[in-house]
Parts: C-alpha cells; structure tokens; sequence
C-alpha cells in the first residue's frame, strides 16, 4: 500500500479499488490469449 492509499478515507480507497478492478476486468480478455 502506498504513502497516498494510506492518506486517503476508507470509502475513497475503495472507490480507487474498484476502479483499478474495472480496469483489470477489460484488460484481462485481451490479455488472456497472451497469457495462455
């Protein structure tokens, strides 16, 4: 976790999660074949 995750409120954090997951969800299709 960095120095900023840290600083930010809980809900705020979350929200950064969940759209760093959302990334992760469109990105990983692409990715998959490229993977295995």
């Amino acid at each position: 976790m960095t120095l900023v995750e840290r600083a930010l409120p809980e809900r705020e954090r979350q929200q950064v999660y969940a759209d760093r997951f959302g990334v992760y969800l469109e990105v990983y299709p692409a990715l998959k074949p490229c993977i295995g």
